[in-house]
């Protein structure tokens, strides 16, 4: 099974003169703003009651007795934003695989001059003020690495909306094959953390026409393979199509 969540709230979208926004340090790598920390908790916790569904379904299974035998794959856009929903949401889990958040490139923002002046992938908080990331993040919690699947080049920068499309299913298809050939899909189950436009573009990549017109914060994406196995894993059932009705109270 495979989650795509979009990030909680972002700093930058709150009133100029509110303290959250003011203290972002990055402008175009903002952090959550604390309704956004909340909205990737309950996530977190709205992914649990799927997987235990799924367990509960996989009952007749020797091999898995309830959600605790499932382990969860998380892996996230390097944007701080995204990392701190992957953490949050992470913290509500049983077990998480090496205990470990998978920074991946694949997975980053579209990358447009609407956005960004320059390549920022180089100069997010991450990678340039590492020190700082203690202000939104307890590493203790988790390890962070980066690459989950070994991916075949970096985004580039300007990224048009169809080289972007490109990266984004080239980086689902990277998974998926990690995934399926390392792992035990009725044992892990895969949850990547992004942005808007790459959960919708994903979302395509699934198989699915019907693309949620905003995904807004902290929208899912649910993916469920009944019969995969290392070969063949294109027969999917999609239960999630990128709504976020279990933040409805937060929005």
């Amino acid at each position: 099974m495979i989650f795509g969540v979009r990030h909680g709230e972002r700093a930058d979208r709150l009133p100029k003169k509110n303290p959250e926004r003011k203290s972002i340090q990055i402008l175009y790598d903002p952090h959550l703003s604390s309704k956004g920390v909340k909205q990737a908790e309950e996530t977190g916790k709205f992914i649990i009651k799927k997987i235990d569904e799924y367990a509960k379904s996989q009952q007749g299974l020797e091999e898995i007795k309830d959600q605790e035998d499932i382990q969860a794959i998380i892996i996230s856009s390097p944007f701080l934003r995204a990392i701190q929903t992957s953490f949050a949401i992470a913290k509500n889990l049983k077990k998480i695989y090496q205990n470990t958040i998978f920074l991946q490139e694949d997975v980053c923002e579209w990358l447009s001059v609407h956005d960004y002046q320059n390549f920022p992938l180089d100069t997010i908080l991450y990678r340039s003020r590492l020190s700082e990331m203690n202000k939104y993040i307890d590493e203790s919690l988790f390890e962070i690495k980066w690459n989950f699947f070994q991916p075949k080049k970096r985004p580039r920068f300007p990224e048009k909306p169809d080289c972007a499309d490109e990266r984004i299913a080239l980086g689902m298809e990277l998974m998926k094959q990690k995934y399926f050939k390392d792992f035990d899909p009725k044992k892990y189950v895969v949850i990547y953390i992004t942005h808007q436009y790459t959960l919708q573009s994903s979302m395509l990549t699934y198989g699915t026409k019907e693309v949620a017109e905003n995904c807004d914060f902290c929208a899912v994406l649910q993916v469920l393979y009944p019969k995969a196995s290392q070969q063949n894993y294109d027969k999917q059932e999609i239960l999630i199509k990128g709504t976020n009705d279990h933040i409805k109270h937060l929005l």
